[in-house]
């Protein structure tokens, strides 16, 4: 079974997509794969994401790596680098 999940774009992702968000399709109630999230977000994406790039994905507000256990309501958010100044 697949829900839909809304990911959050920020800095640069916002900007190129002209979009603060994109919506991609995965299976929840098993172990998907960052990875996985962050190749089912680049399709949707005017530029591909990766994350030898520096981005980095947050669930419910928290980083994650590895493999995460997604659930319906989860909130996704890509965030590139950003450099201050």
């Amino acid at each position: 079974m697949q829900h839909s999940f809304a990911i959050k774009l920020y800095a640069l992702l916002k900007e190129q997509n002209k979009s603060e968000s994109i919506t991609i399709y995965l299976p929840i109630n098993e172990l998907v794969s960052v990875s996985a999230i962050v190749s089912s977000a680049s399709r949707a994406l005017t530029q591909t994401v990766s994350m030898a790039t520096g981005v980095r994905l947050a669930v419910n507000e928290r980083f994650v790596t590895g493999e995460v256990v997604l659930a319906e309501g989860d909130r996704l958010a890509l965030i590139p680098p950003v450099s201050g100044g």
